[in-house]
């Protein structure tokens, strides 16, 4: 095992409303991705110490991308969500690592600052109830 930045990031891809990937890699400027379970606490109250089962996995995503309105670029990935519903293939790479989920993007939040710059952050969860698995 080799310990990595960062930086050797290979690709994120975010499938467009028609179900075509588009590479983001380009146009994200901060990424931030969460493998979670649930956690049922059963610790009785015989027990010194804690006691847990494992629930249901959930991964979410939060990015921040950089607007762009050429043609298969970030905007066409996140227009539609107003109007099209459906769950969206994200594939994260990373050093030959690969997790892939189906997910469903619930927000994507337009950013113009004082300064002029124009973003978007958007958030999208796990939308098909598959374990999150590396590959």
């Amino acid at each position: 095992m080799a310990i990595e930045s960062g930086l050797g990031w290979e690709s994120f891809a975010i499938d467009d409303s028609g179900g075509t990937a588009r590479e983001m890699d380009g146009h994200i400027n901060n990424a931030n991705f969460n493998i979670t379970r649930g956690i049922q606490d059963i610790t009785a109250i015989s027990q010194s110490a804690r006691a847990t089962l494992q629930l249901l996995a959930d991964c979410q995503d939060s990015v921040s991308v950089f607007f762009d309105d050429a043609t298969d670029s970030s905007f066409d990935v996140f227009k539609t969500v107003g109007s099209a519903s459906g769950v969206r293939t994200v594939t994260r790479t990373h050093s030959g690592q690969t997790l892939a989920t189906e997910s469903n993007i619930s927000a994507v939040n337009f950013q113009r600052t004082a300064s002029g710059e124009l973003t978007l952050a958007a958030t999208l969860v796990l939308g098909d109830g598959a374990v999150p698995t590396w590959a």
